[in-house]
């Protein structure tokens, strides 16, 4: 099978790209660094790729920009003739024995999985109960709900032109981040495939493990935290029934999720 596994990481990022180039040698892992696309080129590759995504006003341009670097791997691996592409950011760092997942690809065959986030927000999910067995006493189950992040996974062909397929099929009002779209809007696709979650999951970024540590900030988290910080507030109804919702999770919801840890 010809796979690959590429990084996306602005060229200036020096010190992004020092980091991953240590973490993917410890264990011999082979990626090639993709050069994330800027925000002066956006409507160079909206029009490349038939997209609309410039015309709106409810991302920053770091997150249209991040958007557009994704969807060029995707249509990269179909035109390259890809069988699997595994898609990195510049801020993860790899669990134990990850070469298992990104050096050797055998492990895939047969299990039917075209869309696999690899990554973890260490958050609690809810799964599928069918369950797939990797190596590494590692299992893979279909996700249920909505599980953010991009900075970790891995398509196929067919997962890549859903995702494609999908992406072309929004209108101007429908665009969000990309990780949104991917991992949330695209699961009530009528023709989404399922989205399985590696579990104990293998990437995790950095401020997700190491909160206080923030040697890699993030201008596309800190565009993102503005945006909502900015957002008007929802109407005290609205309001109210978030809040309940957010205690039944909690209190009740926990009895039928996963903690999707990192190992």
């Amino acid at each position: 099978m010809k796979s690959k596994n590429y990084v996306i990481s602005l060229t200036t990022a020096s010190d992004r790209r020092e980091h991953i180039q240590n973490e993917f040698d410890k264990q011999n892992i082979d990626f090639e660094f993709f050069d994330a696309i800027t925000p002066n080129q956006i409507d160079e590759y909206c029009i490349k790729f038939d997209l609309t995504i410039n015309k709106t006003n409810k991302l920053s341009d770091a997150e249209k920009a991040c958007f557009l670097s994704h969807v060029f791997l995707w249509q990269k691996m179909i035109d390259d003739g890809l069988d699997h592409i595994f898609v990195f950011e510049d801020d993860v760092y790899l669990g134990n024995n990850a070469h298992v997942f990104f050096s050797d690809r055998s492990w895939l065959k047969n299990t039917g999985i075209d869309y696999l986030k690899t990554e973890t927000f260490l958050q609690e999910r809810k799964l599928s109960q069918t369950v797939i067995n990797l190596p590494d006493d590692r299992t893979a189950q279909a996700l249920d709900e909505y599980h953010l992040g991009t900075a970790g996974y891995m398509l196929s062909q067919k997962g890549a032109l859903s995702l494609l397929t999908y992406i072309k099929s929004l209108t101007i009002n429908d665009y969000l981040p990309i990780d949104q779209l991917m991992f949330d809007n695209y699961m009530n696709h009528h023709d989404a495939l399922p989205i399985y979650q590696l579990l104990p999951a293998v990437v995790a970024q950095e401020f997700i493990l190491h909160p206080t540590q923030n040697t890699m900030p993030s201008d596309i988290k800190s565009s993102r935290d503005e945006r909502i910080k900015n957002k008007p507030k929802r109407p005290l109804p609205q309001k109210i029934k978030g809040e309940l919702g957010n205690v039944w999770k909690k209190t009740f919801g926990k009895f039928s999720r996963t903690l999707v840890e990192f190992r």
